[in-house]
């Protein structure tokens, strides 16, 4: 969600007037849409190759450690890209338009 709406007393002033700010939100907003698929494409492929290199050591680590629950390593790292997509698709929605932003934000 929208941490903006949920803190506004915790967040420093400046912040919680940028948001209100239409200029910068037209801003964000633009930017958020000429960087999100690039991003997207980073972790995608950042956490797919981490996971590889990773694999090895992970297996040794679960081998010589206990382990709490019942979520495996690969799981983890699975649920870790999932939250990542999750996320992106909010901020899309979010950052759609400033008129949405202040919708999902107010």
């Amino acid at each position: 969600g929208c941490w903006i709406a949920r803190m506004r007393e915790q967040i420093p002033n400046w912040y919680t007037k940028l948001a209100g700010n239409r200029e910068f939100v037209d801003l964000v907003v633009a930017r958020w849409k000429d960087k999100q698929a690039a991003l997207g494409r980073l972790t995608d492929t950042s956490i797919a190759a981490w996971k590889r290199r990773l694999a090895g050591a992970a297996a040794r680590n679960y081998a010589r450690w206990l382990q709490w629950g019942t979520t495996t390593w690969p799981e983890a790292v699975d649920s870790l890209g999932n939250y990542l997509d999750q996320r992106r698709a909010w901020m899309n929605e979010a950052f759609d338009s400033p008129e949405q932003f202040a919708l999902m934000c107010k």
